[in-house]
């Protein structure tokens, strides 16, 4: 019951508003009815907007409903961004200020290197997010390894769905923000897709 209510929950807290706010979510951020997605339409959306498709991932259908289903009035569930340093622990800005701006976000994520304004949380670990890490699948549906943090001065973790228009393009494009500005460190960005595919066998979800 719970995968056939969340698609109507979802959508009531997106679409179902006054005329004016739904216009301004289609209009300004490009929102759309989510819809099953194939491998080809995934890739084709961030080759339109020329987006790089290495350490690119997505979860399995359990995963995917036990995650949107924790917020479902959120659509932080679909698409976010966060950093994580080499061990694995959030990074985050010193100053909360800045996350409830996009211009400020953008400028701590240019200035990454730039140690004196980060916040490391080693209460939160990218590792400890099993129900991501131990689902991991590419495109195709085949189950993937996790990735590692190891190797890198900063990981990037962006989550991304194509019916959210200009909300996801935004987190995807700090995740190249971050490479393009700190060419002297070591960065990876891996991009786990969160739309609703077409080879799962659940095909109510949406109806």
């Amino acid at each position: 019951m719970k995968n056939l209510l969340f698609p109507a929950l979802l959508l009531a807290s997106i679409f179902m508003l006054s005329s004016c706010q739904k216009m301004m979510y289609k209009v300004f951020f490009d929102v759309k009815k989510p819809s099953y997605q194939t491998e080809a339409q995934i890739l084709e959306f961030l080759s339109k907007n020329k987006y790089p498709t290495e350490n690119l991932y997505g979860i399995s259908a359990a995963a995917h409903n036990k995650r949107i289903g924790k917020a479902v009035s959120s659509v932080a569930y679909f698409t976010t961004s966060n950093i994580y340093n080499r061990d694995g622990f959030l990074v985050s800005a010193k100053d909360t200020a800045i996350s409830e701006c996009w211009g400020k976000t953008y400028e701590f994520y240019k200035n990454i290197a730039d140690n004196s304004q980060l916040n490391i949380d080693s209460t939160t670990s990218v590792y400890a997010d099993t129900l991501v890490m131990n689902n991991l699948v590419n495109l195709s549906g085949h189950k993937q390894t996790m990735f590692s943090t190891q190797d890198y001065d900063y990981t990037v973790v962006v989550f991304w769905a194509s019916f959210l228009g200009k909300l996801s393009r935004q987190n995807i494009e700090l995740g190249q923000l971050v490479k393009l500005y700190n060419p002297a460190l070591k960065i990876q960005v891996i991009q786990i897709n969160m739309d609703y595919r077409t080879y799962w066998e659940d095909k109510n979800r949406l109806k």
